[in-house]
């Protein structure tokens, strides 16, 4: 995986939980055309909305590798043996 910065991950499921949080006021032609929202960290050309339930599927799974990034970053390192 890529570098990222610290709280990436986690901005990335949080703009695309956002965006599907639209849904009620947006056809459904529109919706994958909206703006990104603006807590998006990457470029424009990373921003790839398709419904709002597989974006919310995405964003459950962002969410979930930030907790597993926060994790292991929290684990204690292995001992030798």
């Amino acid at each position: 995986m890529s570098k990222t910065s610290i709280g990436d991950i986690a901005a990335a499921g949080a703009a695309y939980a956002a965006h599907a949080s639209t849904w009620p006021t947006t056809a459904a032609e529109e919706y994958a055309s909206r703006p990104r929202p603006q807590i998006w960290p990457w470029g424009a050309r990373w921003w790839k909305p398709k419904d709002p339930r597989r974006d919310l599927v995405r964003a459950g799974a962002l969410i979930a590798a930030e907790i597993e990034r926060l994790d292991r970053a929290s684990a204690p390192a292995p001992r030798e043996a």
